[in-house]
């Protein structure tokens, strides 16, 4: 498998060609024309998926549309404000990997059997499940033969004069698109925190110091924002689910769809976490080979071995972690607490029937 910072490469290529946004150039050099067509995956984004779905969330009558309405909004706030990101930050994104790939080659040789174990695991969970999920839901909704209005691929607000069988059409397609760029964003911002994650783990002793913090900066609004996502789609996408597995109202291949990508939705926190503890894990398993590091017997430690090996303490010893807007470390407690906090809501929101 490639190294991490190869796989970033790639992933942000793949990313660029979906999404239009050049994401894998590190500078703007492309022609004006070039630059005014990549504002359309944003544009559609902006439009249909945050404005459209925020007047239809506005104008339901009832608390479990509501809901469903509001749990989409999340998952689309989350794909634009890491569009954005990347963007704002690939400059920056770009030169991490750059020096990290300069690490790959001379600490390559020296990385244990199966280190990129776990990495291909979190890779091809987070990428297989999504991709599963997005297929089976577009072919849900198009195998549905109920193609008119009101039923679009997302919620959203259509004027009276769109609401004929072209503009049906004509929105359909481009909540395709819009579709595509959001599991796309989803899918990159995702793996990036992993693959930087499993970066530092792999290379824990040569990417002390501003390289780590960089890591841990770039990272830093990515898990923010998708713990937010989450959160808000575990517990309102829940509660629709549960309500409309109760009433009967939905169909069994809608709440089977419902279920996987409530599924997703955990894996890929989980995912994330994981990628944390084990960073915070490599730290203490470095921890203790340098404090039980001994010297020959009879050869006196010299002063510049000594300050060296003193040196390297302290620089285990700083704090290392993926964190969230600085608001928490994440790792696998941190979902155990997600979970309750989702759990406890839920259950309140039952007993209160909303």
């Amino acid at each position: 498998m490639w190294p991490p910072s190869r796989l970033l490469s790639r992933l942000l290529l793949v990313g660029s060609l979906l999404t239009l946004s050049g994401l894998h150039e590190p500078q703007e050099r492309a022609s004006a024309v070039w630059r005014a067509a990549r504002l359309l995956p944003l544009t559609v984004l902006l439009l249909l998926g945050v404005t459209g779905n925020l007047a239809h969330a506005l104008s339901r009558d009832s608390v479990p549309a509501l809901m469903y309405s509001l749990a989409v909004l999340s998952g689309v706030l989350h794909s634009l404000l890491m569009l954005l990101w990347l963007l704002r930050h690939r400059r920056r994104l770009h030169g991490l990997l750059r020096r990290a790939a300069a690490l790959e080659e001379v600490t390559g040789g020296h990385r244990r059997p199966g280190a990129l174990t776990a990495l291909r695991c979190r890779v091809g969970g987070v990428v297989g499940l999504t991709v599963t999920v997005a297929v089976v839901s577009t072919a849900s909704f198009f195998d549905s033969g109920s193609l008119h209005h009101p039923r679009y691929l997302l919620p959203l607000v259509v004027p009276a004069a769109l609401q004929t069988p072209t503009g049906y059409w004509v929105i359909t397609s481009l909540q395709v698109v819009t579709a595509l760029v959001q599991v796309t964003m989803q899918v990159v911002a995702d793996l990036l925190v992993i693959c930087l994650t499993e970066m530092v783990a792999l290379m824990l002793t040569g990417l002390r110091g501003q390289l780590a913090a960089d890591v841990a900066s770039v990272c830093s609004v990515p898990v923010l924002s998708l713990y937010a996502s989450v959160i808000t789609s575990l517990l309102l996408g829940g509660y629709v689910t549960l309500v409309a597995l109760h009433s009967r109202e939905g169909s069994a291949r809608g709440l089977l769809v419902s279920g996987a990508c409530l599924g997703l939705y955990v894996l890929r926190v989980l995912a994330v976490s994981c990628a944390g503890s084990r960073l915070l894990a490599e730290r203490q398993q470095l921890l203790a080979a340098l404090a039980a590091v001994t010297w020959r017997p009879g050869e006196p430690p010299s002063t510049e071995g000594q300050f060296l090996l003193q040196m390297l303490l302290e620089q285990a010893r700083q704090p290392l972690g993926i964190h969230g807007g600085g608001l928490f470390v994440a790792q696998k407690s941190t979902v155990l607490s997600l979970f309750a906090f989702v759990l406890t809501y839920f259950v309140i929101m039952v007993q209160m029937k909303v």
